[in-house]
Protein backbone atom coordinates (compact mmCIF):
# COMPACT_ATOMS: atom_id res chain seq x y z
CA UNK A 1 0.00 0.00 0.00
CA UNK A 2 1.32 3.72 -0.77
CA UNK A 3 2.79 5.70 1.45
CA UNK A 4 0.63 9.05 2.09
CA UNK A 5 2.70 11.82 2.41
CA UNK A 6 1.00 14.73 4.14
CA UNK A 7 1.91 18.45 3.13
CA UNK A 8 2.23 21.58 5.57
CA UNK A 9 -1.50 22.93 5.17
CA UNK A 10 -2.86 19.30 5.75
CA UNK A 11 -1.08 18.89 9.02
CA UNK A 12 -1.90 22.79 10.19
CA UNK A 13 -5.60 21.70 9.72
CA UNK A 14 -5.20 18.42 11.15
CA UNK A 15 -3.47 19.91 14.11
CA UNK A 16 -6.21 21.93 14.40
CA UNK A 17 -8.56 20.23 14.49
CA UNK A 18 -6.92 18.18 16.84
CA UNK A 19 -6.99 20.87 19.08
CA UNK A 20 -10.56 21.82 18.80
CA UNK A 21 -12.13 18.23 18.95
CA UNK A 22 -11.44 17.93 22.86
CA UNK A 23 -12.82 20.91 23.58
CA UNK A 24 -16.22 19.93 21.53
CA UNK A 25 -15.81 17.04 23.15
CA UNK A 26 -16.26 18.15 26.50
CA UNK A 27 -18.68 20.85 25.26
CA UNK A 28 -20.83 18.20 23.71
CA UNK A 29 -21.16 16.54 27.20
CA UNK A 30 -21.61 18.96 29.54
CA UNK A 31 -24.44 19.90 26.90
CA UNK A 32 -26.10 17.12 26.83
CA UNK A 33 -26.25 16.35 30.74
CA UNK A 34 -27.81 19.93 31.25
CA UNK A 35 -29.88 19.59 28.35
CA UNK A 36 -31.11 16.10 29.73
CA UNK A 37 -31.44 17.86 33.51
CA UNK A 38 -33.33 20.81 32.24
CA UNK A 39 -35.80 18.66 29.91
CA UNK A 40 -36.63 16.42 33.17
CA UNK A 41 -37.22 19.24 35.21
CA UNK A 42 -39.54 21.21 32.11
CA UNK A 43 -41.15 18.14 31.93
CA UNK A 44 -41.89 17.77 36.10
CA UNK A 45 -43.08 21.40 35.70
CA UNK A 46 -45.43 21.05 32.60
CA UNK A 47 -46.17 17.99 34.65
CA UNK A 48 -47.19 19.82 37.91
CA UNK A 49 -48.90 22.37 35.80
CA UNK A 50 -51.44 20.08 33.92
CA UNK A 51 -51.99 18.30 37.03
CA UNK A 52 -53.06 21.89 39.05
CA UNK A 53 -55.30 22.58 36.64
CA UNK A 54 -56.86 19.68 36.35
CA UNK A 55 -57.34 19.49 39.92
CA UNK A 56 -58.97 22.84 39.10
CA UNK A 57 -61.93 21.33 36.85
CA UNK A 58 -62.40 18.30 39.03
CA UNK A 59 -62.87 20.36 42.28
CA UNK A 60 -65.46 22.79 40.60
CA UNK A 61 -67.18 19.85 39.01
CA UNK A 62 -67.72 17.76 42.21
CA UNK A 63 -68.14 20.96 44.01
CA UNK A 64 -71.05 21.78 41.26
CA UNK A 65 -72.20 17.84 41.41
CA UNK A 66 -72.34 17.76 45.31
CA UNK A 67 -74.29 21.49 45.39
CA UNK A 68 -76.77 19.65 42.53
CA UNK A 69 -76.98 17.14 44.99
CA UNK A 70 -77.80 19.35 48.16
CA UNK A 71 -80.44 21.02 46.13
CA UNK A 72 -82.34 18.27 44.69
CA UNK A 73 -83.01 16.95 48.73
CA UNK A 74 -83.89 20.32 50.06
CA UNK A 75 -87.56 20.72 51.71
CA UNK A 76 -88.79 22.93 49.20
CA UNK A 77 -87.44 21.69 45.84
CA UNK A 78 -88.97 17.96 47.00
CA UNK A 79 -92.33 19.59 48.28
CA UNK A 80 -92.98 20.34 44.69
CA UNK A 81 -93.22 16.38 43.81
CA UNK A 82 -96.50 15.85 44.99
CA UNK A 83 -97.99 19.27 42.89
CA UNK A 84 -99.82 18.79 39.82
CA UNK A 85 -101.36 22.41 39.54
CA UNK A 86 -100.02 25.44 40.58
CA UNK A 87 -103.06 27.75 41.17
CA UNK A 88 -103.63 28.48 44.38
CA UNK A 89 -101.08 31.47 46.50
CA UNK A 90 -98.96 28.50 48.37
CA UNK A 91 -97.95 26.61 45.84
CA UNK A 92 -96.94 30.05 43.65
CA UNK A 93 -95.48 30.85 46.66
CA UNK A 94 -93.02 27.26 46.85
CA UNK A 95 -92.22 27.43 43.22
CA UNK A 96 -91.32 30.72 43.60
CA UNK A 97 -89.02 29.80 46.79
CA UNK A 98 -87.45 27.14 44.48
CA UNK A 99 -86.56 29.41 41.62
CA UNK A 100 -85.04 31.35 44.03
CA UNK A 101 -82.51 28.74 45.34
CA UNK A 102 -81.86 27.87 42.22
CA UNK A 103 -80.48 31.30 41.42
CA UNK A 104 -78.98 31.51 44.61
CA UNK A 105 -76.98 27.91 43.62
CA UNK A 106 -75.60 28.86 40.79
CA UNK A 107 -74.13 31.95 42.39
CA UNK A 108 -72.51 30.14 44.73
CA UNK A 109 -70.22 27.91 42.12
CA UNK A 110 -67.32 29.94 40.39
CA UNK A 111 -68.37 28.67 36.37
CA UNK A 112 -71.35 29.85 35.13
CA UNK A 113 -73.46 26.97 35.23
CA UNK A 114 -77.55 26.18 35.19
CA UNK A 115 -79.55 24.61 37.29
CA UNK A 116 -82.97 23.09 36.67
CA UNK A 117 -85.01 20.38 38.36
CA UNK A 118 -87.62 17.92 36.24
CA UNK A 119 -90.93 16.87 38.04
CA UNK A 120 -91.92 14.04 35.30
CA UNK A 121 -95.09 13.34 37.01
CA UNK A 122 -96.25 17.07 36.63
CA UNK A 123 -94.74 17.37 33.57
CA UNK A 124 -93.01 21.01 34.58
CA UNK A 125 -89.60 22.55 34.65
CA UNK A 126 -88.29 24.75 36.78
CA UNK A 127 -86.88 27.45 36.65
CA UNK A 128 -88.77 28.31 32.82
CA UNK A 129 -92.24 26.66 33.76
CA UNK A 130 -91.59 24.73 30.72
CA UNK A 131 -93.39 21.50 30.15
CA UNK A 132 -91.28 18.40 29.13
CA UNK A 133 -90.40 18.35 25.57
CA UNK A 134 -91.68 14.81 24.58
CA UNK A 135 -88.26 14.04 23.09
CA UNK A 136 -87.26 14.21 26.70
CA UNK A 137 -86.05 10.30 27.63
CA UNK A 138 -85.56 9.25 31.04
CA UNK A 139 -84.28 5.93 30.68
CA UNK A 140 -81.55 7.75 28.81
CA UNK A 141 -81.06 10.12 31.56
CA UNK A 142 -80.96 6.96 33.74
CA UNK A 143 -78.26 5.42 31.88
CA UNK A 144 -75.86 8.36 31.35
CA UNK A 145 -76.19 9.20 35.47
CA UNK A 146 -75.01 5.34 35.96
CA UNK A 147 -71.42 5.52 34.20
CA UNK A 148 -70.18 9.13 34.42
CA UNK A 149 -70.78 11.49 37.01
CA UNK A 150 -70.85 14.64 33.99
CA UNK A 151 -72.02 13.60 30.29
CA UNK A 152 -71.57 15.50 27.05
CA UNK A 153 -74.62 15.99 25.34
CA UNK A 154 -75.70 18.38 22.62
CA UNK A 155 -77.90 21.67 23.87
CA UNK A 156 -81.78 20.98 23.25
CA UNK A 157 -80.73 17.75 21.62
CA UNK A 158 -79.29 19.21 18.27
CA UNK A 159 -75.42 19.19 18.23
CA UNK A 160 -75.67 22.68 16.14
CA UNK A 161 -76.28 24.49 19.02
CA UNK A 162 -73.33 23.60 20.89
CA UNK A 163 -72.42 20.87 23.51
CA UNK A 164 -72.65 20.99 27.40
CA UNK A 165 -71.41 18.83 30.03
CA UNK A 166 -74.57 17.83 32.39
CA UNK A 167 -75.01 16.11 35.67
CA UNK A 168 -78.56 14.36 36.94
CA UNK A 169 -79.10 13.81 40.84
CA UNK A 170 -82.47 11.53 40.62
CA UNK A 171 -84.33 11.76 43.75
CA UNK A 172 -86.17 8.47 45.21
CA UNK A 173 -85.76 6.47 41.86
CA UNK A 174 -86.76 2.87 42.46
CA UNK A 175 -85.78 1.34 39.15
CA UNK A 176 -88.77 1.90 37.27
CA UNK A 177 -88.18 5.75 35.12
CA UNK A 178 -92.10 6.05 34.91
CA UNK A 179 -92.42 6.31 38.80
CA UNK A 180 -89.57 8.72 39.50
CA UNK A 181 -90.59 11.90 40.67
CA UNK A 182 -87.69 14.49 40.22
CA UNK A 183 -84.68 14.94 38.33
CA UNK A 184 -81.92 17.54 39.20
CA UNK A 185 -80.00 18.76 36.63
CA UNK A 186 -76.50 21.07 36.74
CA UNK A 187 -75.40 21.50 33.49
CA UNK A 188 -72.64 24.24 31.83
CA UNK A 189 -71.68 24.98 28.53
CA UNK A 190 -68.04 23.53 27.24
CA UNK A 191 -67.00 26.99 26.26
CA UNK A 192 -66.07 27.75 29.99
CA UNK A 193 -63.33 25.29 29.88
CA UNK A 194 -62.81 26.15 26.29
CA UNK A 195 -62.03 29.62 27.60
CA UNK A 196 -59.99 28.04 30.46
CA UNK A 197 -57.46 26.23 28.28
CA UNK A 198 -57.17 29.75 26.24
CA UNK A 199 -55.88 30.94 29.56
CA UNK A 200 -53.78 28.42 30.08
CA UNK A 201 -52.03 28.10 26.90
CA UNK A 202 -51.36 32.09 26.96
CA UNK A 203 -47.08 32.53 26.84
CA UNK A 204 -47.15 28.81 26.43
CA UNK A 205 -45.57 26.29 24.12
CA UNK A 206 -47.21 24.07 22.57
CA UNK A 207 -50.90 23.66 23.18
CA UNK A 208 -53.25 22.04 26.26
CA UNK A 209 -56.96 20.10 24.97
CA UNK A 210 -59.67 18.08 26.40
CA UNK A 211 -59.62 15.22 24.21
CA UNK A 212 -62.65 12.45 24.10
CA UNK A 213 -62.70 9.36 21.19
CA UNK A 214 -66.13 10.55 20.69
CA UNK A 215 -66.18 14.07 20.17
CA UNK A 216 -63.77 16.37 18.73
CA UNK A 217 -61.31 18.15 21.34
CA UNK A 218 -62.08 21.01 23.23
CA UNK A 219 -59.51 23.55 22.61
CA UNK A 220 -58.96 27.33 22.31
CA UNK A 221 -54.99 28.47 21.73
CA UNK A 222 -53.39 32.21 19.83
CA UNK A 223 -51.04 29.18 18.09
CA UNK A 224 -53.06 26.20 17.65
CA UNK A 225 -50.66 23.55 17.49
CA UNK A 226 -49.79 22.58 13.51
CA UNK A 227 -49.79 18.83 13.62
CA UNK A 228 -52.97 18.76 15.84
CA UNK A 229 -55.68 16.36 13.17
CA UNK A 230 -52.36 13.84 13.39
CA UNK A 231 -51.98 13.92 16.80
CA UNK A 232 -55.41 13.55 17.85
CA UNK A 233 -55.62 10.24 14.85
CA UNK A 234 -52.32 9.04 16.78
CA UNK A 235 -53.77 9.17 20.08
CA UNK A 236 -57.19 7.07 19.18
CA UNK A 237 -57.23 3.60 20.86
CA UNK A 238 -54.14 4.40 22.65
CA UNK A 239 -54.09 4.08 26.66
CA UNK A 240 -53.89 7.25 27.79
CA UNK A 241 -53.67 6.38 31.06
CA UNK A 242 -49.98 5.44 30.66
CA UNK A 243 -48.93 8.55 28.88
CA UNK A 244 -46.19 10.90 30.80
CA UNK A 245 -43.77 12.44 29.44
CA UNK A 246 -44.14 10.45 25.98
CA UNK A 247 -42.34 11.52 23.13
CA UNK A 248 -43.91 11.13 20.04
CA UNK A 249 -42.84 11.80 16.84
CA UNK A 250 -45.46 13.46 13.69
CA UNK A 251 -43.96 14.77 10.35
CA UNK A 252 -40.46 15.10 11.75
CA UNK A 253 -41.78 17.02 14.77
CA UNK A 254 -40.78 15.49 18.25
CA UNK A 255 -43.21 16.07 20.50
CA UNK A 256 -43.43 15.63 24.91
CA UNK A 257 -47.40 14.27 25.46
CA UNK A 258 -48.96 14.42 29.22
CA UNK A 259 -52.38 12.99 29.35
CA UNK A 260 -54.65 12.93 32.82
CA UNK A 261 -57.83 11.71 32.43
CA UNK A 262 -60.82 13.37 34.42
CA UNK A 263 -63.15 11.44 36.72
CA UNK A 264 -65.52 14.04 36.98
CA UNK A 265 -65.88 14.31 32.75
CA UNK A 266 -64.64 11.39 31.47
CA UNK A 267 -62.17 13.07 29.08
CA UNK A 268 -58.69 13.54 28.98
CA UNK A 269 -56.02 16.59 29.40
CA UNK A 270 -53.63 16.32 26.91
CA UNK A 271 -50.63 18.16 26.65
CA UNK A 272 -48.69 18.54 24.11
CA UNK A 273 -44.86 20.43 23.60
CA UNK A 274 -42.92 20.82 20.93
CA UNK A 275 -39.29 19.74 22.23
CA UNK A 276 -37.39 21.91 20.06
CA UNK A 277 -39.31 24.98 21.96
CA UNK A 278 -38.68 23.45 25.18
CA UNK A 279 -34.63 23.41 24.45
CA UNK A 280 -34.86 26.59 22.49
CA UNK A 281 -32.34 28.35 25.47
CA UNK A 282 -30.25 25.88 25.06
CA UNK A 283 -30.27 25.22 21.41
CA UNK A 284 -29.30 28.92 21.13
CA UNK A 285 -26.59 28.36 23.45
CA UNK A 286 -24.93 25.46 22.15
CA UNK A 287 -25.33 27.28 18.37
CA UNK A 288 -23.50 29.90 20.12
CA UNK A 289 -20.63 27.80 21.12
CA UNK A 290 -20.75 25.97 17.53
CA UNK A 291 -20.72 29.18 15.75
CA UNK A 292 -17.38 30.26 17.81
CA UNK A 293 -15.87 26.88 17.18
CA UNK A 294 -16.52 27.80 13.62
CA UNK A 295 -15.05 30.81 13.58
CA UNK A 296 -12.13 29.85 15.58
CA UNK A 297 -11.59 27.03 12.57
CA UNK A 298 -12.34 29.82 9.74
CA UNK A 299 -9.80 31.65 11.45
CA UNK A 300 -7.45 28.56 11.72
CA UNK A 301 -8.17 27.91 8.55
CA UNK A 302 -7.00 31.18 6.97
CA UNK A 303 -4.18 31.31 8.90
CA UNK A 304 -3.19 28.10 7.63
CA UNK A 305 -4.28 28.78 4.06
CA UNK A 306 -2.03 32.10 4.37
CA UNK A 307 1.07 29.93 5.39
CA UNK A 308 -0.01 27.79 2.80
CA UNK A 309 -0.07 30.36 -0.01
CA UNK A 310 3.11 32.06 1.23
CA UNK A 311 4.97 28.62 2.61
CA UNK A 312 3.84 25.63 1.08
CA UNK A 313 2.71 26.75 -2.21
CA UNK A 314 6.36 28.28 -3.15
CA UNK A 315 8.04 25.21 -1.83
CA UNK A 316 5.68 22.82 -4.17
CA UNK A 317 6.49 24.98 -7.51
CA UNK A 318 9.43 24.48 -6.72
CA UNK A 319 9.19 20.98 -6.09
CA UNK A 320 7.62 20.59 -9.15
CA UNK A 321 10.24 22.46 -11.37
CA UNK A 322 12.77 20.08 -9.88
CA UNK A 323 10.80 17.26 -10.91
CA UNK A 324 10.09 18.90 -14.36
CA UNK A 325 13.84 18.90 -14.58
CA UNK A 326 14.36 15.84 -13.25
CA UNK A 327 12.55 14.35 -15.88
CA UNK A 328 14.29 15.90 -18.65
CA UNK A 329 11.94 19.28 -19.04
CA UNK A 330 15.02 21.92 -18.78
CA UNK A 331 12.97 24.71 -19.69
CA UNK A 332 11.08 24.95 -16.77
CA UNK A 333 11.53 28.82 -15.23
CA UNK A 334 9.88 29.43 -11.80
CA UNK A 335 8.07 32.81 -11.85
CA UNK A 336 6.21 33.72 -8.55
CA UNK A 337 6.96 36.50 -6.82
CA UNK A 338 6.44 36.11 -3.01
CA UNK A 339 8.05 39.50 -1.91
CA UNK A 340 9.94 36.74 0.42
CA UNK A 341 13.59 34.73 0.88
CA UNK A 342 11.94 32.34 -1.91
CA UNK A 343 12.66 35.03 -4.63
CA UNK A 344 16.06 34.55 -3.95
CA UNK A 345 15.90 30.84 -4.00
CA UNK A 346 13.63 30.99 -7.04
CA UNK A 347 16.01 33.06 -9.09
CA UNK A 348 19.17 30.61 -7.94
CA UNK A 349 16.91 28.03 -9.50
CA UNK A 350 15.99 29.78 -12.86
CA UNK A 351 20.14 30.45 -13.05
CA UNK A 352 21.06 26.93 -12.92
CA UNK A 353 18.11 25.75 -14.96
CA UNK A 354 19.51 28.05 -17.40
CA UNK A 355 22.70 26.75 -17.19
CA UNK A 356 21.19 22.95 -17.36
CA UNK A 357 19.73 23.85 -20.38
CA UNK A 358 22.60 25.36 -21.79
CA UNK A 359 24.68 22.89 -21.70
CA UNK A 360 22.21 20.39 -22.33
CA UNK A 361 21.08 21.85 -25.40
CA UNK A 362 24.79 21.92 -26.84
CA UNK A 363 25.21 18.34 -25.64
CA UNK A 364 21.89 17.63 -27.56
CA UNK A 365 22.83 19.26 -30.36
CA UNK A 366 26.23 17.32 -30.72
CA UNK A 367 24.15 14.14 -30.37
CA UNK A 368 21.61 14.84 -32.92
CA UNK A 369 24.38 16.13 -35.43
CA UNK A 370 26.33 12.99 -34.88
CA UNK A 371 22.72 10.92 -35.90
CA UNK A 372 22.16 13.07 -38.71
CA UNK A 373 25.35 12.06 -39.82
CA UNK A 374 25.29 8.24 -38.79
CA UNK A 375 21.49 8.42 -41.07
CA UNK A 376 23.33 10.21 -44.30
CA UNK A 377 25.99 7.24 -44.03
CA UNK A 378 23.81 4.65 -43.52
CA UNK A 379 21.67 6.01 -46.28
CA UNK A 380 24.63 6.47 -48.85
CA UNK A 381 25.64 2.95 -48.08
CA UNK A 382 25.48 0.37 -51.21
CA UNK A 383 25.40 -3.05 -50.52
CA UNK A 384 27.90 -4.24 -53.35
CA UNK A 385 26.54 -7.61 -53.10
CA UNK A 386 22.66 -6.57 -54.30
CA UNK A 387 24.37 -4.28 -57.10
CA UNK A 388 26.59 -6.92 -58.46
CA UNK A 389 23.49 -9.33 -58.23
CA UNK A 390 21.47 -6.64 -60.41
CA UNK A 391 23.73 -5.82 -63.02
CA UNK A 392 25.00 -9.76 -63.49
CA UNK A 393 21.12 -10.02 -64.14
CA UNK A 394 20.99 -7.44 -66.28
CA UNK A 395 24.22 -8.84 -68.46
CA UNK A 396 22.61 -12.60 -68.50
CA UNK A 397 19.11 -11.15 -69.22
CA UNK A 398 20.97 -8.76 -72.36
CA UNK A 399 22.70 -12.03 -73.72
CA UNK A 400 19.59 -13.94 -73.83
CA UNK A 401 18.30 -11.12 -75.41
CA UNK A 402 15.41 -10.59 -72.76
CA UNK A 403 15.09 -6.67 -73.11
CA UNK A 404 11.59 -6.58 -71.32
CA UNK A 405 13.57 -7.57 -68.51
CA UNK A 406 16.90 -5.74 -68.81
CA UNK A 407 14.26 -2.19 -69.04
CA UNK A 408 12.60 -3.44 -65.99
CA UNK A 409 15.65 -4.12 -63.83
CA UNK A 410 17.26 -1.13 -65.04
CA UNK A 411 14.25 1.17 -64.00
CA UNK A 412 13.47 -0.16 -60.75
CA UNK A 413 17.64 -0.28 -60.06
CA UNK A 414 17.77 3.12 -60.48
CA UNK A 415 14.40 3.89 -58.98
CA UNK A 416 15.75 1.87 -56.01
CA UNK A 417 19.23 3.84 -55.52
CA UNK A 418 17.72 7.52 -56.42
CA UNK A 419 15.26 7.49 -53.29
CA UNK A 420 18.32 5.78 -50.67
CA UNK A 421 20.60 8.09 -51.76
CA UNK A 422 18.41 11.53 -51.61
CA UNK A 423 19.44 13.06 -48.15
CA UNK A 424 17.94 16.12 -48.64
CA UNK A 425 14.52 15.44 -46.24
CA UNK A 426 15.06 12.98 -43.68
CA UNK A 427 11.29 12.25 -43.90
CA UNK A 428 8.77 10.91 -45.84
CA UNK A 429 4.98 9.86 -46.39
CA UNK A 430 3.98 5.93 -46.53
CA UNK A 431 3.24 6.38 -49.65
CA UNK A 432 6.60 7.25 -51.25
CA UNK A 433 8.40 4.64 -48.62
CA UNK A 434 5.80 1.81 -50.57
CA UNK A 435 6.98 3.20 -53.30
CA UNK A 436 10.69 2.47 -52.63
CA UNK A 437 9.38 -1.24 -51.07
CA UNK A 438 7.63 -1.79 -54.83
CA UNK A 439 11.11 -1.13 -56.64
CA UNK A 440 13.25 -3.27 -54.48
CA UNK A 441 10.32 -6.42 -54.42
CA UNK A 442 10.08 -6.47 -58.38
CA UNK A 443 13.91 -6.28 -58.50
CA UNK A 444 14.23 -9.45 -55.92
CA UNK A 445 10.77 -10.76 -57.69
CA UNK A 446 12.80 -10.59 -61.33
CA UNK A 447 16.11 -12.31 -59.31
CA UNK A 448 13.51 -14.73 -57.77
CA UNK A 449 10.77 -16.13 -59.50
CA UNK A 450 9.45 -17.70 -56.41
CA UNK A 451 8.90 -14.38 -54.25
CA UNK A 452 5.57 -13.01 -54.42
CA UNK A 453 3.99 -10.29 -52.07
CA UNK A 454 0.80 -8.32 -51.48
CA UNK A 455 0.58 -4.94 -49.94
CA UNK A 456 -2.71 -3.84 -48.00
CA UNK A 457 -2.27 -0.45 -46.76
CA UNK A 458 -5.04 1.96 -46.38
CA UNK A 459 -5.39 5.54 -48.29
CA UNK A 460 -5.64 7.55 -44.60
CA UNK A 461 -2.40 6.55 -44.25
CA UNK A 462 -0.74 7.18 -47.31
CA UNK A 463 0.01 10.82 -46.13
CA UNK A 464 1.39 9.92 -43.08
CA UNK A 465 4.52 11.02 -42.18
CA UNK A 466 7.80 8.62 -41.33
CA UNK A 467 11.26 8.39 -41.44
CA UNK A 468 13.06 7.50 -44.39
CA UNK A 469 14.21 4.15 -45.29
CA UNK A 470 11.69 2.76 -42.50
CA UNK A 471 10.13 -0.04 -44.43
CA UNK A 472 12.61 -1.43 -46.79
CA UNK A 473 15.18 -2.15 -44.34
CA UNK A 474 12.44 -4.08 -42.74
CA UNK A 475 11.04 -6.35 -45.58
CA UNK A 476 15.06 -6.43 -46.93
CA UNK A 477 15.72 -8.50 -43.69
CA UNK A 478 12.85 -10.44 -44.38
CA UNK A 479 14.08 -11.61 -48.31
CA UNK A 480 17.79 -11.79 -46.77
CA UNK A 481 17.13 -13.88 -43.74
CA UNK A 482 13.92 -15.25 -44.12
CA UNK A 483 12.95 -16.22 -47.58
CA UNK A 484 16.14 -16.72 -49.45
CA UNK A 485 17.81 -19.76 -47.08
CA UNK A 486 14.45 -21.57 -47.58
CA UNK A 487 13.95 -23.60 -50.79
CA UNK A 488 10.31 -23.05 -51.52
CA UNK A 489 8.14 -20.00 -52.36
CA UNK A 490 8.67 -16.65 -50.53
CA UNK A 491 5.41 -14.46 -50.00
CA UNK A 492 5.89 -11.45 -47.98
CA UNK A 493 2.37 -9.44 -46.57
CA UNK A 494 2.03 -5.95 -45.55
CA UNK A 495 -0.24 -4.64 -43.99
CA UNK A 496 -1.98 -1.13 -42.46
CA UNK A 497 -4.07 -0.61 -39.60
CA UNK A 498 -5.01 2.78 -37.91
CA UNK A 499 -7.05 3.50 -34.71
CA UNK A 500 -7.78 7.09 -34.20
CA UNK A 501 -4.13 8.17 -33.95
CA UNK A 502 -2.65 4.87 -33.91
CA UNK A 503 -0.99 3.74 -36.38
CA UNK A 504 0.40 0.01 -37.17
CA UNK A 505 2.10 -1.55 -40.59
CA UNK A 506 2.91 -5.02 -40.10
CA UNK A 507 5.24 -6.54 -42.34
CA UNK A 508 5.25 -10.83 -42.46
CA UNK A 509 7.20 -13.19 -44.47
CA UNK A 510 6.86 -17.20 -44.38
CA UNK A 511 10.39 -18.03 -44.42
CA UNK A 512 12.84 -19.32 -41.74
CA UNK A 513 11.63 -17.74 -38.54
CA UNK A 514 13.52 -17.45 -35.34
CA UNK A 515 13.21 -19.02 -31.87
CA UNK A 516 11.00 -17.39 -29.34
CA UNK A 517 14.57 -17.04 -27.40
CA UNK A 518 16.07 -15.33 -29.96
CA UNK A 519 13.21 -12.89 -30.74
CA UNK A 520 13.65 -11.73 -27.25
CA UNK A 521 17.20 -11.14 -27.47
CA UNK A 522 16.96 -9.68 -30.56
CA UNK A 523 14.03 -7.26 -29.33
CA UNK A 524 15.77 -6.46 -25.73
CA UNK A 525 19.04 -5.43 -28.76
CA UNK A 526 16.98 -2.83 -30.69
CA UNK A 527 16.51 -0.74 -27.53
CA UNK A 528 19.98 -0.93 -26.08
CA UNK A 529 22.86 0.54 -27.61
CA UNK A 530 24.23 -0.70 -31.07
CA UNK A 531 25.61 -4.10 -31.15
CA UNK A 532 28.23 -4.93 -33.59
CA UNK A 533 27.20 -8.15 -33.82
CA UNK A 534 23.04 -7.17 -34.94
CA UNK A 535 23.54 -4.47 -37.57
CA UNK A 536 22.47 -1.82 -38.65
CA UNK A 537 18.92 -2.23 -40.75
CA UNK A 538 16.59 -3.42 -37.60
CA UNK A 539 18.19 -1.72 -34.89
CA UNK A 540 18.15 1.78 -36.62
CA UNK A 541 14.51 1.37 -37.74
CA UNK A 542 13.71 0.89 -34.25
CA UNK A 543 15.74 3.58 -32.88
CA UNK A 544 14.76 6.19 -35.64
CA UNK A 545 10.81 5.59 -34.96
CA UNK A 546 11.33 5.87 -31.45
CA UNK A 547 13.45 8.91 -31.88
CA UNK A 548 10.90 11.08 -34.46
CA UNK A 549 7.27 10.04 -32.02
CA UNK A 550 8.45 9.56 -28.51
CA UNK A 551 8.18 6.75 -25.74
CA UNK A 552 6.10 3.94 -27.12
CA UNK A 553 6.82 3.95 -30.65
CA UNK A 554 9.54 1.61 -32.47
CA UNK A 555 9.55 -1.93 -33.52
CA UNK A 556 8.50 -5.10 -32.24
CA UNK A 557 9.44 -8.39 -32.94
CA UNK A 558 7.02 -11.68 -33.27
CA UNK A 559 6.38 -14.94 -34.63
CA UNK A 560 3.84 -15.07 -37.71
CA UNK A 561 1.12 -17.65 -36.65
CA UNK A 562 1.50 -18.83 -40.43
CA UNK A 563 5.08 -19.69 -40.17
CA UNK A 564 8.08 -16.76 -40.33
CA UNK A 565 8.33 -14.09 -38.69
CA UNK A 566 6.44 -10.35 -38.24
CA UNK A 567 7.73 -7.08 -37.92
CA UNK A 568 5.15 -4.62 -36.39
CA UNK A 569 5.85 -0.72 -36.85
CA UNK A 570 4.07 1.29 -35.00
CA UNK A 571 3.21 4.92 -33.78
CA UNK A 572 1.37 7.70 -32.22
CA UNK A 573 0.59 10.77 -34.46
CA UNK A 574 1.79 13.89 -33.09
CA UNK A 575 -1.01 16.59 -32.40
CA UNK A 576 1.49 19.40 -31.85
CA UNK A 577 4.97 20.72 -32.06
CA UNK A 578 5.91 19.85 -28.85
CA UNK A 579 4.65 16.46 -29.31
CA UNK A 580 6.84 15.92 -32.39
Amino acid sequence: MPQVKLNIFAKLLILLFLLMFPVGLLYGYSNWTSVNLIKTQIQDLNYNRLTFFMNQIETNTSQMAVLTSVLSRDYSVQSLQAKNNFSTYSEISSLNAVEQKLRLQQLASPWKNQIAVYYPQAKLIVPGRAVLPEAFNLRSIVSQSRKELWHYEPIGGDPKNGYQFAHYELDNYSGDPDELLQVTKAFFHDTILSDMLFNFNKDKAGETFLYHPDYAPISRSAAPLPHKKELVAYLNGKPLDEFRNRTVDIEGQAYMVNALKSNNLGWYLIDVVPINKILTPITKNTNLFYYSIAALLLLGTLGSLWLYRNVQLPIKELLLAVRRMRHGDYSVRVQRTTGSEFDYLFSSFNYMADETQHLIEKVYAEQLQSKEAKLKQLQSQINPHFLYNCLFYIMNMATLKEEEAVVAMSLNLGEYFRYTTRNENQRATVEEELKLVRNYLVIQNLRMQRLEYDIDIPQEMMGLEIPRLTLQPIVENAVIHGIEPQLGDGFIRITGIRKGRENRILVEDNGIGMTREAIEELQQKMSGPHDEELGYGVWNVHQRLSYRFGEGAGLTLEANPEGGMRFILHWTDPTSEEGQ
